[in-house]
């Protein structure tokens, strides 16, 4: 169960790649989009803010579907709630409630490795889809507020990379103040 995830994000890395390597020549002999050019200093941020909150309220509905956390954190909860009244029974023995520790603790790792993975794999989908949203929109960010020429290229990816590191910030933040919220109507 453990290699699927694990094989999903390599085939992801690997996507990921060839679009980091095919991009330029694509950017170079395709695109040649007109560049959006703006008068106040600010707004190309407040630009890659509305991009990033667009991309990754996208990208919500389908986390749950790739490399879903939900039932290994299920199985967490479980493991530690049967070590939790094993060692609570003073009839158990001792070396079994180790082993029930020892097995939520893999169990933990497990789901801590597959967060990583997966925060990992929708970086680079959110970083992909940055680079295609800005190449294909001629929203580039370095261009739009410098006064010399900045190679088009170079633009691009840090367009791209600013997008894709914003959408998970953006999701926590969201996050917060969902749960903020239903926290609140509870009270």
């Amino acid at each position: 169960m453990k290699a699927a995830p694990f094989a999903l994000a390599r085939h992801v890395l690997g996507m990921g790649a060839l679009l980091l390597l095919l991009w330029p020549l694509a950017y170079a002999v395709w695109l040649e989009p007109p560049v959006i050019r703006f008068d106040a200093g600010y707004v190309p941020y407040v630009g890659v803010v509305f991009i990033a909150a667009g991309l990754e309220r996208l990208l919500e509905p389908f986390s749950q579907l790739l490399l879903p956390v939900s039932g290994a954190k299920y199985y967490v909860a479980d493991a530690m709630t049967k070590a939790r009244q094993a060692g609570a029974d003073p009839v158990v023995p001792s070396e079994y409630v180790q082993t029930l520790l020892n097995e939520a603790a893999r169990a933990r790792a497990d789901v801590d490795s597959l967060r990583a993975t997966r925060a990992f794999v929708f970086w680079m989908i959110s970083t992909g889809a940055g680079l295609l949203i800005s190449g294909l929109a001629g929203f580039f960010l370095l261009r739009s507020v410098s006064v010399s020429h900045v190679n088009s290229v170079l633009d691009l990816l840090v367009t791209g990379l600013a997008i894709g590191a914003g959408t998970k910030l953006l999701h926590d933040l969201i996050t917060r103040i969902q749960a903020r919220s239903s926290r609140d109507r509870t009270a």
